[in-house]
């Protein structure tokens, strides 16, 4: 397996983990009352693209298991890969 593909997989898996945490309940919660129908990770229902990274985003962030970018201390998957997927669910394309 390719680092971006562990990144990936990596990001996935902190995301749907940190879906069920009360903080991504809440962003779930908002988006839902505000946006329109679409994909949303782990949820049949789902919402627009740019609700559902949003919520997503928070997924991913909440158990703080970010990769890490040392040149720049940032942790770019988790926001990238929300935003991606849900464009990628919105326009029906897989992995």
């Amino acid at each position: 397996m390719y680092n971006g593909q562990r990144c990936l997989v990596d990001t996935v898996g902190v995301m749907l983990a940190g879906a069920t945490r009360p903080q991504a309940r809440l962003a779930q919660r908002h988006v839902r009352a505000n946006a329109a129908p679409g994909p949303l990770a782990g949820d049949e229902a789902g919402l627009v693209a740019p609700a559902a990274a949003f919520a997503n985003a928070v997924s991913a962030h909440v158990l703080d298991f970010d990769d890490n970018c040392y040149a720049g201390f940032v942790h770019g998957s988790a926001v990238i890969v929300p935003a991606a997927v849900s464009v990628a669910q919105a326009r029906h394309r897989h992995g």
